[in-house]
């Protein structure tokens, strides 16, 4: 199981009864080999962003500048979407998953 580090986010115009937005600290879900990997492999286009490794897999997650992935696809501080490799993306919840 995941510790998840989420940071509950709420736009002003929400009702109680709708669902936030929630963010997860990127460090929170990085592999500790992120570093070794894109050292030995290089960072390309098709990179995982959770893991270093170079990856076929066509889905993203949303980065914002304050260095958390969120759910929230308008958010105000995106840093825009990042590949995820397939094994990376069963450590993380699928409304933090784009296609």
């Amino acid at each position: 199981m995941n510790n998840f580090i989420f940071v509950e986010t709420k736009p002003n115009n929400m009702t109680h009864t709708e669902i936030p937005f929630r963010e997860i600290n990127l460090e929170s879900v990085r592999s500790k080999n992120y570093d070794a990997n894109l050292e030995r492999l290089g960072e390309h286009s098709n990179t995982c962003f959770i893991c270093g490794k170079r990856t076929a897999s066509d889905a993203y997650v949303h980065y914002t500048t304050d260095g958390n992935l969120t759910n929230n696809p308008e958010h105000a501080d995106s840093q825009g979407l990042y590949s995820v490799g397939s094994e990376c993306l069963k450590k993380l919840p699928t409304d933090f998953i784009y296609f």
